[in-house]
């Protein structure tokens, strides 16, 4: 576990970028969204990409921008809904990984019509379930803490404090 490098995992619109931007302006750390640098490094957008080179293919782009980042310290990576599941070994080795846990009817209504989303966009909400079935036991196995994220700032609380007990 390393306390230097802090990232948030869970579900698409689970509050990754919310509670990220609360959590290193708190505690001073740099913050980075894995998507955005992405997107940055690529010069494309994250549907753009999928639809260039597959999932696969993307998750070898978020692997390698992953494994850059996990260099630096003093920073809250959120990563993308599905980095997990690709980067576990990665993310909990070079990192504390939080798990921030929303239900999914609170995620789903915060991502049903976000078209930078490739995965869910245009799916029922039936087969975005499934996605988040398929994921929700990778996110609770693969992280340092896990924490129901109802309130942002009271999320924020609770990850300083296992920070600073752990």
């Amino acid at each position: 576990m390393n306390k230097n490098i802090i990232t948030l995992t869970g579900f698409m619109g689970c509050g990754k970028s919310y509670v990220a931007k609360i959590l290193a302006r708190e505690i001073g750390y740099k913050l980075i969204d894995t998507d955005a640098e992405i997107v940055k490094r690529q010069g494309k957008s994250i549907p753009q990409i999928m639809s260039e080179v597959g999932e696969k293919g993307f998750r070898q782009i978020e692997r390698d921008v992953i494994a850059d980042l996990l260099n630096e310290d003093f920073l809250v990576l959120s990563v993308g809904g599905g980095a997990i599941l690709h980067n576990a070994d990665l993310l909990v080795q070079g990192s504390t990984v939080v798990f921030l846990d929303t239900d999914f009817e609170i995620c789903y209504n915060r991502i049903k019509n976000d078209k930078n989303r490739p995965l869910a966009f245009g799916k029922s909400k039936e087969q975005v379930f499934e996605i988040y079935q398929s994921r929700i036991d990778c996110y609770k196995t693969n992280c340092h803490l896990a924490i129901k994220n109802d309130d942002g700032s009271v999320t924020v609380k609770k990850i300083k404090e296992f920070l600073k007990n752990n």
